[in-house]
C-alpha cells in the first residue's frame, strides 16, 4: 500500500458527506479503471448513487444494498479494490447519514472513508502515485469548496460545492 504525501487525518476537517463524497469519488475512480468485467459497471454507477446522497444527505434502506453487494463482490480478486473502495464509500454515507441521531456515527464516517481510500490503493489498475494524486487532489477541492460556501460538519454537499469539484 503507498505511503500518503499528505495526513490522511486532514479528512476529519471535511463535512462528513463531504468525507464520504470524497470515499465515493474514490470508489468511481478505480472502478473506472478496471477492465471489461461484469461488476464494472455497476461499481461505477452505485459510486454515483453515493456520491449522490452526500447531496441529499438521505442513505435509505435502498442505497445499504449496494454496501451489501459490494461486501460480496470483495472477495472477486479482479474488482476486489474498487468493490472494497465502494463498501467503505457507503459505510462512510451511512454513518453520516446516521450522526444526526448516534454521536459514534461521525468517528465511523471518517474511519470508513479512509479506509475507502486505502481500498482503492490496492487496485491494480491504478498506480499508487494516480492514487495519491487523486486522494490529495479531492480532498483539497473539497476542503477549499466547503470553507468557501461555509459548511457546517453535518451539512450536505450543495450544488455549488459539487459546482467547483473536477468531474470525475
Amino acid at each position: 500500500m503507498p505511503r500518503f504525501p499528505f495526513d490522511l487525518d486532514a479528512i476529519d476537517a471535511l463535512p462528513l458527506w463531504g468525507q464520504a463524497l470524497l470515499a465515493a469519488r474514490m470508489a468511481r475512480r478505480v472502478a473506472q479503471a478496471l477492465p471489461a468485467v461484469p461488476a464494472a459497471d455497476w461499481l461505477v454507477a452505485s459510486s454515483g448513487v453515493i456520491a449522490t446522497c452526500c447531496s441529499t444527505g438521505v442513505f435509505g434502506d435502498d442505497e445499504q444494498y449496494l454496501q451489501q453487494r459490494a461486501n460480496a463482490l470483495r472477495g472477486d480478486a479482479r474488482v476486489a479494490a474498487a468493490a472494497g473502495a465502494l463498501y467503505y464509500a457507503a459505510d462512510s454515507a451511512f454513518a453520516a447519514h446516521d450522526s444526526g441521531d448516534f454521536g459514534a456515527a461521525e468517528a465511523a464516517c471518517t474511519n470508513s472513508a479512509k479506509l475507502s481510500i486505502r481500498a482503492a490503493a490496492e487496485s491494480q489498475e491504478l498506480n499508487a502515485t494516480q492514487i495519491q494524486i487523486f486522494a490529495a487532489s479531492d480532498l483539497d477541492q473539497l476542503t477549499f469548496a466547503c470553507g468557501e460556501f461555509r459548511l457546517g460538519r453535518y451539512d450536505v454537499i450543495t450544488s455549488d460545492v459539487l459546482g467547483r469539484l473536477v468531474s470525475v
